[in-house]
């Protein structure tokens, strides 16, 4: 996760490994449902998902980069700040995942932008663009905080198209705010006076205690709930790689292959499954069996070579094995 002022360096950078990222149980699961028991819009989204597919993501909030911006940078940010150019924050977070398929995307992504303007109305300036600025000069007692509002996802859907944006449908609005899936984060300058190494730390307020009843609910990190879609195995990519216009077709495919397999060559063979009448074929087969028990080897050869050659014409075969035509003169 970044968090960046403009195009400037960003002031806060956050990787959440395997430690913090929590499975939770079915009966979270089925706590949080609970939870949504009167909303339709949530309950329909939870149905979607298991257990499985949640997790809750534990971020610290101190960064795990220092604040590498040159003094001539930060002289022009402070500049901007103090301007009257409309300035935005960003954060962006991603989300990596092993990917078994070319249709389940590797990183999802996604970014919220915060727009601070000069003037919040015609006259007055904007005060967080204004302490941001005093924060910067030094002029704010050491640990002041900056509130953005509105800044932080508390819920995301992480998607195999490579999306993770915010779960809407579990946003609770409250009284004052219509936006509270989108939580304020405190930012603080942290200063080393003896190195002069600078840093930033971020905290979520949670002062309005909204989402105090969700799983490894804590004000002391960053806690996101993220539901990943569900992705094959990867002994069924081969179907799902081309996405449902590749499985259908390949099951149309696979299908009309099982029912042309019977016919396959067929019109090679039925001249000898079908005939009609094949008594004087068979009393030739038994023939060259009685002669060859006999030893009479010449006429063996004889009986053999007229089947052989009726086999080899088609058009013979065809007047042999005529079915005999009854007698109906009487």
């Amino acid at each position: 996760m970044d968090i960046s002022v403009g195009a400037y360096e960003p002031v806060f950078r956050m990787t959440a490994e395997q430690n913090s990222l929590l499975r939770i149980t079915a009966k979270d699961l089925d706590d949080i449902s609970f939870h949504y028991r009167s909303d339709r819009r949530a309950l329909g989204f939870l149905a979607d998902y298991d257990y499985l597919d949640t997790n809750v993501v534990q971020m610290s909030g101190k960064s795990t980069a220092v604040w590498a911006i040159s003094p001539p940078s930060k002289d022009r940010l402070i500049q901007d700040l103090s301007g009257n150019e409309t300035m935005s924050l960003k954060l962006a977070w991603y989300v990596k995942r092993i990917s078994n398929s070319a249709a389940v995307a590797a990183e999802s992504l996604d970014s919220r932008k915060v727009d601070l303007p000069p003037y919040t109305d015609r006259t007055k300036r904007n005060p967080t663009r204004e302490r941001l600025a005093a924060m910067l000069r030094g002029d704010l007692p050491a640990g002041s905080s900056v509130a953005i509002p509105h800044f932080f996802p508390k819920f995301i859907r992480v998607t195999n198209q490579g999306k993770a944006s915010l779960a809407a449908e579990l946003v609770e609005p409250s009284k004052t705010d219509q936006e509270s899936g989108w939580r304020t984060l405190q930012l603080t300058l942290m200063r080393d006076n003896v190195t002069e190494v600078e840093w930033w730390e971020v905290q979520e307020d949670c002062s309005d205690n909204l989402y105090k009843w969700l799983p490894y609910a804590t004000c002391s990190l960053l806690v996101m709930l993220a539901f990943s879609q569900r992705s094959f195995p990867s002994t069924l990519t081969f179907f799902t790689g081309a996405g449902i216009i590749g499985s259908y077709t390949t099951f149309v495919l696979v299908i009309g292959r099982l029912c042309r397999t019977p016919f396959v060559d067929i019109s090679f063979h039925i001249m000898f499954d079908e005939l009609p009448y094949v008594d004087r074929i068979l009393q030739i087969c038994e023939d060259i069996y009685l002669v060859r028990e006999r030893g009479n080897l010449a006429l063996e050869e004889e009986l053999f070579a007229k089947l052989i050659f009726l086999y080899r014409s088609p058009e013979m075969m065809i007047k042999y094995t005529d079915p005999p035509q009854e007698d109906n003169s009487q």
